[in-house]
């Protein structure tokens, strides 16, 4: 990819690097630059295209940008749906967690993650227990439906600096045929 990054670009991503974690390494900006051409290049894989062409928007029209984000170094990660997505019920609360970083669940690894349903109306229970914080109470327990186990077996982690910053930069894509239906 014969893409030339502007100077202002590497000066304004070392300076984003440094602001966010003073202790972390100077930024690689060779492996930054590879991986920012790599997303935004994807605007062109099979998978764009047929969306594109599904939602008559032709290819000329779509905007791309790179978004460059700082990874939180954490141990595990979740996403929670306020409706359950397999059924539609408003009344559950769907939740998929693995280890490591989201990515690992929204970026298309195999295996699944360990994931629950939880009807609202026992979320009410958490208010009024009891129980120390951060201990559920057995009835709490009981309104946990596991409805997959985990079988995802590498976990992404980003790399924490002696601060306990991270270390790590994501690049995602944002483009306004993000959310295309299809």
């Amino acid at each position: 990819m014969g893409l030339t990054a502007p100077p202002a670009l590497r000066q304004q991503l070392g300076d984003m690097v440094s602001a966010a974690s003073p202790s972390a390494p100077s930024l690689d900006f060779a492996a930054a630059w590879t991986a920012a051409k790599r997303v935004w290049t994807s605007q062109w894989n099979d998978r764009a295209v047929l969306a594109l062409g599904r939602a008559g928007i032709p290819a000329p029209h779509l905007r791309m940008s790179v978004l460059v984000q700082g990874v939180v170094a954490v141990q595990y990660a979740f996403v929670a749906h306020t409706t359950n997505p397999t059924n539609g019920n408003e009344q559950q609360v769907y939740v998929d967690i693995v280890r490591g970083l989201g990515e690992v669940l929204v970026g298309g690894w195999p295996g699944r993650a360990l994931s629950a349903v939880v009807d609202k109306s026992s979320m009410d229970l958490a208010s009024s227990s009891s129980q120390a914080p951060g201990s559920p109470s057995s009835d709490q327990l009981q309104a946990v439906q596991v409805v997959a186990l985990p079988s995802k077996s590498v976990p992404a982690h980003a790399q924490a600096g002696e601060d306990g910053s991270s270390r790590t930069l994501m690049m995602r894509s944002d483009s306004n045929a993000e959310d295309l239906p299809g």
